[in-house]
């Protein structure tokens, strides 16, 4: 009842404060019955909510007449019911309703556009209301009843947050506590997607006039009431900067820091992840002194987060210049223990700082660190230098590497940066590059004018010796110094040591003072410059090595030169250890030799003893082998080589590159002792322009290449006093120094006495025995190399027919020119075998002529120039048929062309130049043989040479014929085409048709071995053979037996003979026919006979032809059926008497041989070639080419494809061989009137051979 009458009496109140400007409805009056009850919580809210809901159907139907006054009274009404004391206890449970009625209300009021002043005293009124609950309820209270989401997001709780934007004592805290503690139970009720933080709800006060300290102590008192919602890290990062503005004098301090978060109990990381942000803002603004900097970076430090961490000092990096963040390092390390965590967050901070850093910056960064390193803890010291060396690092490599103007620190500076680091008791770390990278351009990479390296490796070793008690004695220097540090102080090539005279190589000595850095580098230094030697020229270097230490007056041992031992051990082990398989073709090069046996013996710690000892171990057996004939060069240089061809000069490798494509051998990973045998298996047989390109390679030419090289001064003669001679010969038989004896046939074949036996008298000095020994065997091997030339070839064709023993005959003296671990003793035995052989041919001497083995190399012409008029289409034909065979010669310069030449050749070379002047030289470089070289031309040629240059020569050994063409002029381009033919030495078709008709008589079976006097039976027939053929006694029915050689080859009769005949005996007697004996000298009847044999031979090979040539004539219709021509009515009927001789047979069918002397032996192939492709010229004539008509289309068809295929090497080809079958294929294609016609227009046709057939052929 009394709370009926409190309400009656508010209602009257409220009427009397509304001043009406209309009377307030009947409807809006009612809601004083909704206050007269004691409801609370939902039904409280839910007699609101219909209330107003039959309001608004209530306003609908009066038209808004009273609407305004009705807003201002439920205003009023609300307002004066939460200052009644009678309401208190419902407030906590109709503040939902309150907050409803408040969104109701403010829709009417915007409905009507007219503001309601009342409605911030209801707002005002309500939220004091609300601080007063939280305050004496302990934040307990208020609390929302309702939970439906629909209708909470209608009443917008955070809307009201706006209305603090002062908060200035702490009952207005209370009252924003109370705010945000709903809005948070309203946004989880809402469930909205980005929740309600309290960095939200504290961005809505403009104006802060408590304290950091006020505003936590009240919300820690209250915190319980957040439970659900704690205080996070950004929204207290967010009141620092709001109370504590950069423009203030001083930042919080890190105690209120440490005493907030614990309050507040925040994670440390949480929060200073957040607050980086604002101390970067702060840093700016320099809002921070070193001191609380210091303080942060220790407490960031405990928290073990090393990201964290690095981001601060990243932060104030970014915000700050370099000196103050420099300084900020300097002044930590004088007040707090630097870490590894500092030094590795420092390390990229000071990389990307040196990027904008500028050389005077960085000079005042040193400044100031020389200026604290007094005040720097002691314990700092060695990590303050490491900091120190990544900003060295980092401020150098870039101005190194990346601006162009840049040069390396001179001397000075240099100095003064170490000296400051030597000073911080830097730490040295193999391991650590930026150690390494100062290390190299502080003491090692410094700008220094002078080009002498021996200056610059002076001024070194002195800042070693400054360094040596700090740096040097206390780190080993392998650990530390890099190769490529050395590059500006190494010598490009040895001979640069022949420019360092006595006094400065002296002082070099005198000034390193034992340092190991230095004695390093000097080994370093000596060794990359002597393994830079040329192969090509290494004993020329060792030469002049040994000459250099002499003139030094350093040529002998002393401990205390370590100088000159390290400098004379890496000449021994990177030139002179890589000839220990071929150690006698080292030079005379004692001193050296002497210095690193008494360093050896000694026991210097400089040199290797093992290896010594190896070296002259293998010496003295090198020099038991030669005294003992069974010297092998294997050559350990390209054993060496095959392995590590990385580390090779550029001209080995091409002998590695040039041995391996030829013998398709390259590294192996099998085992190394059969990979080596394979590979000098394989090469063995090569030879040529690579052997003579690097000499060590030249022991692989054979046991000769020992002998010839021990002619010249070497090594040897400084060790034969230790080798025992005596008992060097008492190990072998004597009877191996005597030379193979030979038989007479032998020596004329060999055109020269046979060597003496090695004499090995004892009673004269070791010296003289060895030279005498090495003179001599050279002999021998000069004997045995042309004994192998000219018998390999007779060797391989008794293997070809079976003899006996003739496959090991021919494998050993093939070994013999080609297998460098043959030794002379090995030579010896093969050679006596074979001569043991050759007892049984007497015919020998006639074998060798036939089969053009005679002479291992012959110039038939050195070098002359043809007619003037044959230039031009020479070169024509180049260009036509041979494009590549040409190249450009530019002024002033010289080329070469090699071309590789295989044994047992007919060479015939071609040269055309047509500006001048300039110089050719034509040489053959022979397979096998040390440094035989033959110039076949040398001339300088200052006129037009018109014409072309050609020369043959013949050779048993294959090689290379290289053309060495100088351009003499400065100013004129040269253009150089040439031509290389190469065919196999001529054999004697007839001899082999003889021989074969022989042999197959005797011995039927293909696979029957042949007994050497069996063989040599056969031979003595064959030749008496011969001789009956060439007296012309042989009947014409023996001759038939020969009548197969004549059809089936391409045979040059007069050739044949002219071989035949050669061969024979100067004795030998042969009788020609009365009335043919006319010559009055040996000459004349020699020639005479010849000529009488070649025709009476020529005669046979056209009657063995006849039948071809009629077959020929008529299938392609060659003579005309209009002349009605008889001439072959008497060809088509011959017979032969084989009863008669053959020197008879030019009387009786003289006819023949008058008809067909023009046709030479190719021209009978092209009529049996053309026979067998009869579709070739049925084609050619179908086609019409030879007519006017055809003749002009062809022209032009062929001028257009030769322009068209120019740079087509396969269609060019093509094109050739149409044009060359359509020029053999017209005299079939012509009509003749008879026979001797077609005879001329066939022996027209030039330049008729093997291979022109061969075009035809592949016609068909």
């Amino acid at each position: 009842m009394a709370y009926g009458q409190s309400m009656t009496s508010l209602v009257g109140s409220v009427l009397s404060y509304v001043t009406p400007e209309k009377e307030v409805s009947d409807h809006a009056k009612t809601v004083q019955n909704i206050f007269n009850n004691y409801t609370a919580g939902q039904e409280f809210f839910d007699l609101v909510y219909a209330w107003f809901e039959n309001y608004d159907q209530h306003i609908q139907y009066l038209r808004n007449k009273s609407f305004y006054t009705d807003v201002k009274f439920i205003i009023q009404l609300a307002a004066e019911s939460l200052k009644t004391s009678e309401d208190l206890h419902l407030f906590p449970q109709r503040v939902d309703t309150y907050l409803y009625m408040f969104h109701r209300i403010n829709e009417y009021i915007a409905s009507q556009g007219r503001p309601i002043d009342q409605m911030n005293e209801f707002r005002k009124i309500l939220l004091e209301r609300l601080g007063s609950e939280f305050k004496s309820s302990e934040g307990a209270n208020p609390n929302f009843c309702i939970k439906e989401r629909e209708m909470m997001k209608k009443i917008d709780v955070k809307q009201h947050l706006s209305a603090f934007t002062d908060i200035n004592c702490i009952q207005t805290l209370m009252n924003f506590f109370a705010m945000c503690k709903l809005a948070f139970q309203s946004s989880q009720i809402v469930e909205e997607t980005n929740c309600l933080q309290w960095k939200d709800a504290l961005t809505t006060t403009k104006q802060w006039k408590i304290s950091l300290q006020d505003f936590v102590s009240q919300y820690t008192q209250y915190k319980e009431s957040f439970t659900q919602f704690p205080f996070d890290a950004s929204a207290f990062v967010y009141l620092i900067r709001v109370m504590y503005p950069s423009k203030s004098k001083h930042p919080i301090s890190f105690e209120i820091f440490r005493d907030t978060l614990t309050k507040l109990k925040l994670d440390y990381q949480a929060f200073f992840s957040e607050y980086c942000v604002l101390f970067g803002e702060n840093v700016k603004q320099t809002f921070y002194e070193y001191d609380y900097i210091d303080t942060l970076l220790v407490v960031l430090r405990s928290l073990n987060n090393d990201d964290l961490f690095g981001t601060y000092l990243q932060t104030y990096a970014l915000n700050t210049n370099f000196n103050k963040f420099w300084g900020l390092v300097l002044h930590f390390s004088q007040n707090h223990d630097l870490s590894d965590q500092m030094q590795h967050a420092l390390a990229p901070i000071l990389k990307a700082q040196a990027e904008k850093m500028s050389l005077p910056m960085f000079n005042d960064c040193c400044q100031m660190t020389k200026n604290t390193v007094q005040k720097i803890r002691p314990q700092n010291r060695a990590r303050t230098a490491r900091v120190l060396q990544i900003l060295f690092y980092a401020f150098l490599h870039k101005k190194i590497y990346f601006e162009q103007n840049f040069h390396p620190l001179d001397e000075g500076l240099a100095k003064e940066l170490l000296s400051l680091l030597l000073e911080l008791s830097w730490p040295l770390d193999a391991q650590n590059p930026f150690c390494l990278f100062v290390i190299e351009h502080l003491i090692f990479t410094l700008y220094d004018h002078t080009k002498d390296k021996f200056q610059k490796l002076k001024r070194l070793f002195q800042r070693l010796n400054q360094l040596n008690e700090k740096i040097c004695t206390n780190n080993k220097p392998v650990k530390f110094i890099q190769d490529c540090w050395l590059n500006d102080y190494v010598c490009d090539t040895p001979c640069d040591w022949l420019k360092l005279n006595r006094d400065d190589y002296q002082n070099l000595c005198e000034i390193h003072q034992n340092n190991g850095w230095s004695l390093y580098v000097w080994s370093k230094f000596v060794y990359s410059s002597v393994s830079n030697v040329d192969i090509n020229f290494s004993n020329e270097i060792l030469v002049q090595l040994n000459q250099w230490i002499v003139e030094v007056r350093h040529d002998k041992y002393q401990d205390n030169d370590p100088l000159t031992t390290i400098f004379v051990n890496s000449v021994f082990e990177c030139v002179i250890f890589k000839h220990s398989k071929s150690l006698l073709s080292l030079p005379d090069i004692q001193s050296m030799i002497r210095y690193i046996l008494h360093a050896r013996d000694a026991k210097s710690r400089w040199i290797n003893k093992e290896k010594i000892d190896e070296f002259v171990e293998t010496v003295q057996r090198s020099i038991r082998d030669v005294l003992l004939l069974e010297s092998e060069p294997i050559c350990l240089f390209l054993f060496f080589m095959f392995y590590n061809h990385e580390r090779l000069p550029s001209k080995s490798k091409f002998c590695l590159v040039f041995l391996g494509r030829i013998t398709g051998i390259e590294q192996c990973n099998c085992s190394s002792n059969y990979s080596l045998k394979l590979f000098l298996r394989k090469t063995i047989h090569i030879g040529g322009n690579c052997f003579r390109t690097c000499n060590d390679c030249l022991s692989f030419l054979g046991t000769c290449v020992i002998y010839h090289q021990l002619i010249q001064p070497s090594v040897v003669h400084y060790f034969l006093p230790f080798i025992d001679l005596k008992a060097v010969f008492n190990t072998v038989d004597l009877s191996q120094y005597k030379f193979p004896i030979t038989k007479s046939h032998i020596n004329a074949i060999m055109g020269a006495h046979n060597p003496d036996n090695i004499n090995i008298s004892e009673v004269e000095p070791i010296e003289k025995i060895f030279d005498r020994l090495v003179q001599q065997v050279n002999i021998w091997l000069n004997w045995f190399e042309k004994f192998a030339d000219i018998f390999l070839y007779i060797i391989e064709w008794l293997k070809n027919y079976k003899m006996e023993k003739a496959d090991d005959l021919y494998r050993e003296i093939y070994r013999i020119r080609n297998d460098s671990a043959m030794t002379l003793r090995n030579m010896k035995t093969v050679i006596q075998d074979i001569l043991k052989v050759f007892e049984y041919f007497n015919h020998l001497p006639r074998l060798c002529d036939l089969f053009n083995c005679t002479q291992s190399f012959e110039v038939i012409d050195p070098g002359t120039l043809s007619n003037p008029d044959q230039q031009k289409p020479f070169i024509e034909e180049t260009k036509q048929f041979r494009p590549d065979d040409t190249f450009k010669l530019n002024p002033n310069t010289e080329t070469d062309r090699l071309h590789r030449i295989d044994d047992r050749r007919h060479v015939r070379w071609s040269l055309v130049c047509e500006q001048y002047p300039f110089h050719v030289t034509i040489e053959y470089q022979v397979n096998g043989l040390l440094n035989e070289v033959y110039i076949l031309h040398s001339q300088t040629y200052t006129y037009p040479a018109e014409g072309v240059l050609r020369g043959e020569f013949k050779t048993q050994r294959g090689g290379h014929l290289r053309m060495i063409i100088k351009n003499l002029t400065r100013q004129l381009q040269y253009t150089v085409w040439f031509e290389v033919k190469s065919n196999a030495l001529s054999r004697c078709h007839l001899f082999n048709g003889i021989f074969n008709i022989h042999y197959q008589k005797h011995f039927n079976s293909s696979n029957t071995v042949i007994k050497k006097n069996d063989l040599s039976k056969t031979m003595d027939q064959v030749f008496l053979f011969i001789d009956n053929l060439l007296d012309g006694s042989i009947s014409l029915a023996e001759m038939d037996e020969l009548r197969m050689v004549f059809h089936d080859k391409n045979i040059n009769v007069r050739e044949e003979v002219q071989k035949l005949f050669a061969s024979q005996p100067i004795t030998s007697n042969i009788l020609l026919p009365a009335t043919t004996v006319t010559s009055t000298t040996n000459n004349i009847s020699r020639n005479e006979k010849i000529e009488q044999v070649d025709k009476w031979l020529q005669t046979y090979q056209y009657y063995s032809h006849v039948n071809i040539i009629i077959n020929c004539v008529q299938k392609f219709n060659i003579i005309s059926t209009v002349t009605n021509d008889h001439s072959m009515d008497h060809l088509q009927g011959l017979t032969i008497d084989i009863n008669r001789s053959l020197k008879e047979i030019s009387h009786t069918y003289n006819d023949v041989y008058r008809r067909f002397q023009k046709l030479t032996g190719e021209h009978l192939q092209l009529i049996k070639t053309m026979v067998a492709c009869p579709n070739v010229v049925e084609m050619m004539k179908n086609s019409k080419l030879y007519s006017p008509d055809g003749l002009r289309r062809f022209q032009a068809l062929r001028d257009t494809l030769t322009t068209q295929f120019q740079l087509q090497e396969r269609n060019n080809m093509i094109l050739n061989s149409w044009i060359i079958t359509f020029t053999l294929c017209e005299p079939f294609v012509h009509n003749a009137r008879d026979l001797e016609e077609f005879v001329d227009n066939l022996a027209h046709l030039r330049k008729i051979d093997d291979n022109s057939c061969e075009h035809i052929k592949s016609r068909r």
